[in-house]
């Protein structure tokens, strides 16, 4: 009767490992960093950049310093984009706050077709490693 308990046992553990499959990789990032500006050329200051994919399913977003300098994160603070094509809106929403605020000077600045995905015509085809990308906004 032991044996049959152990055999029994062993029977429910073997199985329970087998349902604690690890879920599937996520794709992996790379490092996409750059700068964006204005149409007349002044960095795009202190506002939101988001990354919306297209094919890929896994979003990016970055934020500009005063100089319109951006660094991308998908997952963690800074890992880049998933290799894919995104279109960049603008969020004139200043993330650097602690409590983020309004950009009022951005937003005022910054071309109206950038604030949705579908009237921004910044797309980007993303396959590798990148350090100088550049973003600039066009008057509407």
């Amino acid at each position: 009767m032991r044996s049959l308990c152990r055999f029994a046992f062993a029977i429910a553990i073997y199985s329970l490992a087998g349902c604690a499959a690890q879920a599937p990789a996520l794709p992996k990032p790379v490092i996409c960093k750059g700068v964006a500006t204005l149409p007349n050329g002044e960095p795009l200051r202190n506002v939101r950049l988001v990354f919306n994919p297209t094919g890929v399913d896994i979003e990016g977003r970055a934020d500009t310093d005063s100089k319109g300098q951006f660094e991308v994160s998908c997952y963690g603070k800074g890992d880049g984009l998933v290799p894919g094509t995104y279109i960049v809106t603008v969020s004139a929403a200043d993330f650097n706050n602690p409590s983020p605020v309004k950009n009022k000077a951005m937003a005022a600045a910054t071309p109206k077709k950038y604030s949705e995905s579908s009237t921004s015509d910044i797309k980007l085809d993303i396959t590798a490693e990148t350090t100088d990308l550049k973003i600039q906004l066009k008057p509407n």
